[in-house]
């Protein structure tokens, strides 16, 4: 008897189909659906009004015709203590310019290679942690889908028009050949089901460091942020693994941040208290790096960084440069040419330096690197500038840092109409301290000789006037910090 071939039998396959059909829509559907349990996604600011969407840049949207701001954070006179902030429209809250290809391979390749050390979140009995993590992951992705919808999808399809991208279950970076990026896909999932890491798949959208901090609930640091999450790969002057699990006030009392202590740390913990989801703010600051030319040239491969054709190498455990850049582990080690990620140049190994001494610490069995040697010429110097947004989250209660660092040669800047004596009043106006915390002593001496012909140039041709000129400083302050 061939079963099959029986009436009764068949009667039944298209039901048993249509039962199987069902049964993996339900099991799709439970994993995919947004979550109806209280608690953690409850919102606990109930009044917030929903987070404005962007414009969106149309399905025509060249990103290598959008070039980076030029922030020039830095002014005429006496250097001011503050703490910066400004307050900007939601819709301003991520940019993507047309280095974006660089930074997010040199973010895939520092989670690939460095792991926990890159991107962590930090587990908490409560999940608050991990609340606070997936809740940043759906908002970013759901702003740039909405943004950018030639580069990004999510899904559900139309999820990314809920006011924060709180329904989104998976996001997909669309392949983009002329960029040389690849197609990515990434599951944010309801915590306890599974999916991919919400702290990495942030970290490899944006272009952007990621932090994420949480106020304590109880104990003596109640109420104090502490850094529970990120995904931190182009810090430049600190690591991961020393910062996070620290307060607000722990990270910058140990990593001498200049006058912390006396101008910025009560400003700075009320500041953060009122913070709401309704409001967006944003600051910039400002560092220099010094490069050695007999290893790369440092102008072109900034150049490759700002046109999004640079890729970092993986250097092997035996390569001797693997030492110059990480520091003895016994593992690969991600090289860098730019030194966005961590300007060796200036502080030694990265896993041999101290933030809070400014210099590398020995290490048994390592032999100590050779001090940072100061600039030979302006042409080694570069500035980092950053812009660093703030945003409180209404679900998790979470602030979320995002720190997205420039790299522009000195020589670049001297060339700029006023830009020079600006820069020149700024460095001379430093406070010792302020200048212990640049490490002006590696290219100051060097820089302001430099920025003073450039300033003299430009009098000459007509473009700026000697000296501070009121009118020159009103205008710098009103563009600031461009």
């Amino acid at each position: 008897m061939v079963l099959t071939s029986s009436p009764l039998l068949a009667s039944f396959v298209v039901p048993l189909g249509i039962a199987a059909s069902l049964l993996a829509a339900l099991l799709l559907y439970n994993v995919l659906a947004p979550s109806k349990v209280s608690g953690p996604y409850t919102k606990l600011y109930p009044d917030y009004k929903g987070f404005t969407h962007p414009p969106s840049e149309g399905m025509d949207f060249d990103l290598r015709k959008v070039e980076e701001p030029k922030y020039r954070p830095f002014k005429f006179g006496a250097y001011q203590v503050t703490m910066g902030i400004r307050t900007i429209p939601q819709q301003d809250w991520l940019h993507i310019h047309c280095s974006y290809p660089s930074y997010i391979r040199l973010r895939q390749a520092r989670h690939e290679i460095y792991k926990e050390h890159s991107v962590r979140t930090l587990p908490s009995a409560s999940k608050r942690n991990e609340l606070a993590a997936l809740e940043v992951a759906r908002a970013i992705a759901g702003f740039l889908t909405n943004r950018y919808p030639s580069m990004f999808e999510v899904t559900p399809k139309g999820a990314e028009r809920s006011s924060d991208g709180w329904d989104i279950r998976g996001v997909r970076r669309l392949a983009q050949p002329h960029l040389g990026l690849e197609e990515r896909q990434w599951t944010l999932l309801d915590l306890g089901r599974g999916g991919d890491d919400p702290m990495k798949v942030a970290g490899e959208l944006l272009p952007d460091d990621l932090a994420i901090m949480m106020a304590d609930e109880e104990g003596d640091t109640k109420g104090q942020y502490r850094f529970v999450a990120g995904s931190v790969c182009t810090p430049g002057f600190w690591r991961l693994d020393e910062k996070l699990g620290l307060t607000l006030q722990q990270i910058h009392i140990k990593g001498k941040v200049a006058q912390y202590e006396t101008k910025l740390m009560h400003p700075m913990d009320r500041w953060f208290s009122k913070l709401n989801p309704n409001s967006l703010a944003e600051r910039n600051n400002y560092f220099f790096q010094v490069f050695n030319p007999r290893d790369i040239d440092p102008k072109e491969a900034i150049k490759s960084l700002h046109d999004g054709t640079f890729s970092p190498s993986v250097l092997k455990v035996d390569d001797p440069h693997n030492m110059s850049t990480r520091g003895h582990e016994g593992h690969e080690a991600v090289r860098d040419d730019t030194e966005l990620s961590w300007s060796h140049t200036t502080n030694g190994p990265e896993n041999l330096f101290d933030q809070s001494l400014k210099t590398s610490v020995p290490v048994e069995g390592v032999a100590p690197p050779d001090p940072p040697a100061p600039a030979r010429g302006p042409q080694d110097v570069a500035m980092r500038s950053e812009r660093q947004s703030l945003r409180r989250f209404p679900r998790s209660g979470a602030v979320l840092f995002t720190v997205r660092t420039y790299l522009t040669p000195i020589t670049t800047m001297a060339e700029e109409k006023g830009v020079p004596g600006r820069l020149a009043s700024a460095m001379r106006s430093w406070p010792d301290d302020i200048a212990w915390y640049k490490a002006a002593e590696l290219y100051r001496d060097i820089v302001l000789p430099y920025l003073d012909e450039k300033h003299r140039e430009q009098v000459q041709k007509g473009w700026v006037k000697e000296g501070e000129d009121e009118e020159e400083v009103l205008k710098a302050r009103r563009a600031y910090p461009l």
